[in-house]
């Protein structure tokens, strides 16, 4: 119902506008609880899109590891073919996506890192001599998240030992020498007789090294940087996604 039109005779004039209609109180509180469902409403989506995102980010890095994971066995096959069918090696146990240049400008083999043996075959960046460098195209990034800005620099576990059949236990990537042990050098790639059942390269953590160096080594991050679970490279170039627990 509109209202009336105001009296001028009594010099005082309504200020609120005589075309609209004025709400009793019943239709104001309605009116508020209506933007409140609506306020609640736009919380919810904003919560349900935040979860959506950190689900999509999840899925996604775990997807670029497995690509670059799979990038470096296709690199190690490269290697080995070019080099009496040897795998590249000796290596140190705990590796990182670094890989460094000598006094000559070569990849420097002797750094005992695998991605130096495998700079060539990536197409990484040729450095100057004496250089290091993070090789990005097989950086982690759930690793350079969290782990790298903190000092983890050390992302990969190499092979160490594999059981053959017949209970000798063998290096494929052999193992670096110490002052307290000679170098092992590394196998022939055609040595590996189930190359689709001996994990190369997988991703570690002080979580999952129980004993040994590496489970106290501030290098290492202390929890698997992909929560549930931890990416293994193969000697066939597959990779699999292998649960924590």
């Amino acid at each position: 119902m509109l209202r009336p039109p105001p009296d001028t005779n009594s010099g005082v004039v309504d200020s609120f506008p005589a075309f609209l209609p004025r709400l009793s109180r019943s239709e104001r509180a309605a009116t508020l609880l209506e933007i409140l469902l609506v306020a609640a409403l736009v919380l919810v989506l904003a919560c349900l899109t935040v979860v959506g995102f950190a689900h999509w980010k999840k899925s996604s890095q775990n997807v670029v590891c497995a690509a670059n994971l799979r990038q470096v066995g296709l690199a190690v096959m490269h290697y080995a073919q070019e080099n009496n069918n040897q795998l590249p090696g000796p290596l140190w146990r705990g590796q990182t996506p670094y890989y460094q240049t000598d006094a000559e400008g070569l990849p420097d083999t002797a750094s005992g890192n695998l991605i130096s043996f495998l700079a060539v075959y990536l197409d990484l960046e040729a450095l100057p001599p004496v250089q290091t460098a993070r090789a990005d195209p097989i950086s982690c990034p759930a690793w350079l998240a969290d782990a790298e800005k903190a000092g983890k620099t050390m992302c990969y576990y190499s092979t160490g030992l594999w059981t053959k059949p017949n209970g000798e236990e063998v290096t494929p990537f052999g193992i670096m020498g110490t002052a307290e042990r000679e170098a092992v050098p590394p196998l022939v790639l055609a040595a590996l007789e189930t190359p689709s059942q001996i994990p190369a390269l997988r991703e570690f953590d002080r979580r999952g090294v129980t004993e040994g160096f590496y489970s106290e080594d501030p290098r290492v991050p202390e929890a698997p940087v992909h929560q549930t679970v931890r990416h293994v490279l193969y000697f066939d170039s597959h990779v699999a996604a292998v649960s924590v627990n």
